[in-house]
């Protein structure tokens, strides 16, 4: 059986739903169950990185957050919030906050892709924040190159 883990980085979509990135998150998440259903020969692990965001902002929605959280668990993952130069308030952040989540994003991916033994490795970086996020890890991972699956790279804005 395939060995296949899939991360899905996205300021919007995983805790929060704001705009349409948040649509497309939420999305590919839910159709992590029917890919599980459908491709009985690939054994898929999926996590959700995004930002770490305050419960009371006016887009945290806990109920999405919760059916994430057990989409991902359920196939072995799970929901990650990694720091993003932010005090949570301010969610989508600026050039320096997208740095900051892209590189805490790349380090725990990092770590997960080491201590397994994935045969393909796929990230899906699908909001500015998280821009850099594929290019860090190819980088710092030369050894997987061959296993990352990085569909286009995101291209930041300022």
């Amino acid at each position: 059986m395939k060995k296949v883990c899939l991360f899905i980085c996205s300021h919007d979509g995983i805790s929060c739903r704001y705009a349409g990135v948040g649509t497309a998150a939420s999305g590919y998440l839910r159709g992590v169950e029917k890919f599980i259903q459908v491709n009985k020969e690939i054994n898929l692990t999926c996590f959700a990185i995004t930002g770490k965001y305050k419960t009371d902002s006016y887009t945290y929605n806990q109920k999405l957050l919760d059916k994430n959280k057990n989409i991902c668990e359920r196939t072995g993952g799970e929901v990650k919030f990694v720091v993003n130069y932010s005090d949570g308030t301010y969610q989508y952040g600026d050039i320096n906050s997208w740095y900051v989540a892209s590189s805490a994003a790349a380090q725990y991916i990092s770590d997960v892709i080491r201590k397994n033994k994935y045969d393909q490795v796929i990230i899906l970086a699908l909001d500015t924040p998280f821009a850099w996020t594929p290019q860090i890890v190819k980088k710092q991972n030369w050894n997987y190159k061959k296993k990352l699956l990085v569909p286009g790279y995101p291209t930041a804005h300022r």
